[in-house]
């Protein structure tokens, strides 16, 4: 009897230590899917702070975008810039007209005549490559006699043309 007690405990002290290792990997398994899902949470979470301080700097820099996309000519403000390019000449006290405008590889052609005094001519084309485009003088002819109203064309190339 007593051996049999002795086997009965020990069986029942075995199944103690296997439900308790049981109960120990299930735990284990528990936590490493909690690990698991507060990594994706964490990273979720990252997203989310990134996505609102990329909105937040997309609103913060609305008006300098919209300033930045005004040096870029499409179709729809090429009137605007030759009205500024005539405004320039105006307002040097020279006549302005455009003689040509054209668009070829992504890039916007523009011939302009004007009349005036021959240093206001020259300050002209100075101050239409500065103008804030990606612009090149290609050619400046200035002709003309002491005394009389002098006459240039400007040939002019914009490269941020969309």
């Amino acid at each position: 009897m007593l051996w049999v007690r002795v086997i009965v405990m020990c069986g029942v002290l075995v199944m103690s230590i296997g439900i308790f290792v049981f109960g120990c990997v299930k735990l284990a398994d528990q936590i490493s899917r909690d690990r698991e899902d507060i990594a994706a949470f964490a990273s979720t979470q990252k997203k989310y702070d990134m996505l609102i301080a990329r909105n937040a700097a997309v609103a913060r820099t609305a008006p300098e975008r919209s300033r930045l996309d005004g040096l870029f000519l499409n179709e729809k403000n090429v009137a605007g810039f030759l009205g500024d390019v005539e405004l320039l000449g105006r307002s040097l006290g020279l006549t302005v007209s455009t003689t040509f405008l054209g668009t070829s590889q992504g890039n916007l052609s523009v011939d302009i005549k004007a009349s005036g005094a021959f240093a206001e001519l020259v300050c002209f084309g100075g101050l239409m490559e500065r103008m804030p485009y990606r612009m090149s003088l290609i050619r400046m002819t200035v002709n003309g006699a002491k005394g009389t109203a002098w006459q240039a064309a400007y040939s002019l190339t914009i490269k941020s043309f969309e």
